[in-house]
């Protein structure tokens, strides 16, 4: 096979193996991406990290295909679901990758490189779901749905990687948690310059919206280093680990907004409702009361402080019609509480369940907190928001 391959190199020529990297499916070149060259990175990657490693990158590189296309309403059905196969054929890869790193106790590389696959399928789904809305291709639904299903199965997998990593303890995870540190700080100076560079094509708003998610990874960050402190190193791999993620998601959709020319939300997490678009909002809510409106990609949540009370409310997308989104509140133990957590979870989670969009479900969650208490929501164990509602 490798030698086939050679022969195929030469007889092609380099210009053109190079020319075909950004090849799109249903042009010519686009069998000399995935047959040539894709071939041959895999041919010379010969260990579990490598492999894993690269069936992720192939995987998002499928989901990049299915954007580009998409974006210039090109993106047919047989070719969409030719991607779909090429993309779960790659999961599937990486699964069996990760599973062999797990048997050979390599729990921190398995979950860094499940780390950055989650970020790719989370900014991913968001990026399709946004552009469904744009060029109103109901077929992309499916797609998103497939790569929605995998970021929770990819998710999953890590959080229990990283139950291990927390288990095992000593110095190891030490210097996993020290490494993850200085990784995840290179990664949110690399999105700020990203950002940076981007910012007159982003406009103001937008690169406010970015910057307001960068800080989030920002604050969670800190919130690992207070961990490290502590000599909680488990926990602080885990936080350092949710940073990056959320940094390089931010650079993701910074990216596509700019080159895609598709309006996804770049924060994910707060924008003070200021001018909030009326057609987010198809609930009753007092406009007058709300303080912030935490847009997420399953649908806006909303905070408000009235009469000692903080109250969340808001309407989330469901994935299938088993979804059941639940609201578990915690809080601090001085009264009134000076700090309150809203956890959204899916109850019906690992439920199986027709793959049909569910309809919208409203959520409602109140508590007696101080004026300026610290408020944190959650979903799905991802933190959205994290701060004081006025």
């Amino acid at each position: 096979m490798v030698g086939i391959l050679l022969v195929i190199a030469l007889v092609l020529g380099g210009g053109v193996s190079y020319s075909a990297q950004d090849a799109l499916p249903g042009e010519a070149l686009y069998v000399v991406k995935t047959g040539v060259n894709e071939r041959f990175e895999s041919l010379f990657t010969f260990s579990n990290e490598g492999e894993a490693r690269l069936a992720a990158a192939v995987a998002s590189r499928r989901l990049e295909e299915a954007e580009e296309l998409a974006s210039n309403a090109k993106l047919s059905a047989d070719i969409q679901a030719d991607l779909e196969s090429r993309f779960e054929n790659k999961i599937e890869d990486f699964d069996k990758n990760i599973e062999e790193l797990k048997k050979g106790k390599k729990f921190e590389t398995a979950a860094e490189i499940s780390s950055n696959l989650e970020s790719s399928l989370q900014a991913h789904g968001r990026i399709l779901a946004s552009l469904q809305e744009k060029v109103a291709n109901d077929k992309l639904v499916d797609l998103i749905v497939k790569v929605k299903s995998r970021k929770e199965d990819v998710s999953k997998n890590r959080s229990e990687i990283e139950v291990k990593i927390k288990e095992e303890g000593g110095a190891s995870v030490e210097a996993a948690a020290r490494g993850k540190l200085t990784a995840a700080e290179n990664k949110i100076t690399e999105v700020k310059k990203f950002i940076e560079q981007k910012k007159s094509a982003l406009g103001a708003d937008a690169t406010t919206e970015a910057e307001a998610r960068l800080k989030v990874a920002e604050n969670i960050l800190a919130e690992g280093k207070t961990q490290v402190d502590a000599k909680a190193y488990g926990d602080a791999f885990m936080k350092f680990q949710q940073s990056a993620r959320i940094a390089q998601e931010a650079k993701m959709l910074v990216q596509a907004r700019v080159e895609l020319k598709v309006s996804v939300d770049l924060d994910g997490s707060i924008l003070i409702d200021d001018d909030a678009d009326e057609n987010d909002n198809d609930e009753d809510i007092d406009e007058s009361k709300v303080s912030a409106n935490i847009k997420t990609d399953r649908g806006n949540i909303f905070l408000s402080h009235d009469n000692g009370e903080i109250e969340l409310s808001g309407t989330l997308r469901r994935g299938t019609p088993c979804v059941n989104w639940t609201v578990e509140t915690s809080y601090s133990k001085d009264l009134p509480p000076s700090s309150v957590t809203f956890d959204i979870k899916d109850k019906a989670k690992g439920v199986i369940c027709i793959q049909v969009i569910g309809e919208p479900q409203r959520i409602e969650s109140k508590i007696k907190a101080a004026t300026d208490a610290d408020i944190t929501v959650k979903i799905e164990g991802e933190i959205v928001f994290k701060g004081k509602v006025k």
